[in-house]
């Protein structure tokens, strides 16, 4: 009977540790950029947090816009999950009760990083996610990697 438990313990162990593995790859699944010519220097999570969620709209006295890729991505899941504390449905939600009270502004959207990195030369101060072989630095720099 001992080695029932045992075994039983160990399964449990091993499906509890297969489920933290995607997490912790989300780490490395997105970084967050800016024009190569904005003056915001690197960000915490917290600040990030702040933007996305616009609870704030300005950084070190900077107005920042933010920016968001409409199709579903492991970068945009990461970050998600990572920097806003939210899957989709829950954001969705958030920005369905911020635009009824007219509280809120989403992030513009953009269908792909192409046009996104034009607007970001346009407008230096935006902020983005993205994956990291998406990255261009000659056209943004990085202002936050996950640890």
């Amino acid at each position: 009977m001992p080695n029932f438990t045992v075994k039983k313990v160990f399964l449990i162990l091993i499906v509890q540790l297969s489920l933290l593995l995607p997490a912790m790859t989300w780490a490395e699944d997105f970084i967050v950029i800016t024009g190569i010519d904005s003056p915001i220097p690197r960000l915490t999570a917290y600040q990030i947090n702040s933007i996305f969620m616009d609870k704030s709209r300005e950084i070190y006295g900077v107005q920042v816009q933010p920016l968001d890729l409409s199709p579903w991505t492991d970068a945009k899941e990461a970050f998600y999950l990572t920097i806003l504390k939210k899957n989709s449905s829950q954001l969705n939600a958030y920005w369905a009760r911020k635009l009824f009270t007219g509280r809120g502004k989403p992030p513009r959207h953009f269908s792909d990083v192409k046009s996104m990195y034009h607007f970001m030369q346009e407008n230096p101060s935006s902020i983005a996610y993205i994956s990291p072989e998406q990255l261009d630095e000659a056209r943004v720099k990085v202002i936050y990697r996950p640890q």
